[in-house]
């Protein structure tokens, strides 16, 4: 399947949502791990041989959750040096796992930024890592401005929201020290990005 990286409808929709729903139902059975492949169906070369991503969740507790769920997330190499996408949910204990609504369009999304990593993963050893430290230098990073915005394009699909306000919920309730010209700055970077990372992964 070609991708168009330019279209504003595109966001890996195949696999995240079957992933999200793969996802969901696991939650709703009450069950702690989960464990799959999928082959990667986008004509875009990615750092497997056998063209495989792995979708690995686990459901934990922690008393610093105060929210009804969390989710973590991220994208590469794993254990066995396979690329997987890792999604951990966090819920306070004692809540009652098949209770936990969990929103499908943030997930979605969540989903989608991260198989963007794995899109970006056969020209990650070619970058350099940004060792500075801060959430500007993380949110400005260029292999995770592309993520952003794949990720917030399809939650914005999924959830009838603006990009904007999407992004700019998030930035605030992630790095709530942030003054508003520079979350402004941020979302107008994420919204503008031309892709170059992701395209210099295709050659």
């Amino acid at each position: 399947m070609e991708i168009d990286i330019s279209d504003p409808a595109f966001f890996y929709q195949n696999m995240a949502v079957g992933f999200a729903d793969q996802i969901l139902d696991v939650i709703k059975s009450n069950c702690k791990e989960y464990f799959d492949y999928s082959f990667w169906e986008y004509n875009h070369p990615i750092d497997s041989e056998d063209m495989t991503v792995g979708i690995k969740l686990n459901v934990v507790r922690s008393k610093a959750c105060t929210s009804k769920y969390d989710i973590w997330a991220s994208a590469g190499l794993d254990e066995s040096a396979e690329l997987c996408v890792n999604i951990t949910v966090v819920m306070p204990p004692k809540v009652w796992q098949k209770n936990v609504s969990i929103d499908k369009a943030e997930l979605v999304g969540i989903l989608s930024h991260e198989l963007h990593h794995i899109a970006q993963s056969n020209c990650l050893d070619s970058y350099p890592a940004n060792m500075k430290k801060g959430k500007m230098s993380y949110f400005l990073d260029p292999f995770e401005v592309e993520a952003f915005h794949i990720g917030f394009r399809a939650q914005s699909f999924f959830s009838g929201e603006s990009f904007e306000d999407l992004a700019s919920r998030y930035i605030e309730l992630t790095a709530p020290n942030l003054d508003r010209d520079k979350i402004n700055f941020v979302v107008k970077t994420w919204q503008q990005t031309k892709f170059e990372m992701f395209e210099s992964c295709r050659t």
